[in-house]
């Protein structure tokens, strides 16, 4: 191609872009070009966006990691309880057991178990008396 005719391709170009006003290309280039100062303050703007996006996704990345470990602690504590319970229904099983085996002999139970009778006995006369 030569010189002229990369010039008329130019010149072509260029009437095809002014003879088009529909050509939203066009607009944008020209709105683009026509007001630097609008450029740089969008340009400013845009980097502002972005550093401000950036300290927000970071923020929500680091609330999600603190969610994370604590929610890590709390079902550590949880699993601890958990073996704990178990634990102590197991001890309060063994206890059963020991009174259960200890009861027939003991001493403490069978007074204490008539007294209760007694009260009980005591009890059931007053309210047949009506002095209670």
């Amino acid at each position: 191609m030569s010189v002229k005719q990369a010039a008329s391709l130019d010149d072509a170009t260029s009437w095809s872009l002014k003879a088009d006003p529909s050509d939203p290309l066009k607009d944008r280039l020209q709105q683009c070009s026509v007001d630097p100062e609008e450029d740089e303050r969008k340009r400013t703007r845009r980097e502002r966006n972005k550093i401000v996006t950036t300290k927000c996704w970071n923020k929500n990345e680091e609330k999600t990691e603190c969610l994370q470990k604590e929610s890590e602690k709390l079902e550590s504590v949880s699993a601890e309880l958990k073996a704990q319970i178990e634990e102590l229904k197991n001890e309060k099983q063994h206890l059963i057991h020991m009174l259960n085996l200890h009861q027939p002999t003991c001493i403490v139970w069978a007074q204490n178990r008539q007294s209760l009778e007694d009260e009980r006995n005591l009890f059931i006369q007053q309210i047949k008396e009506g002095t209670l």
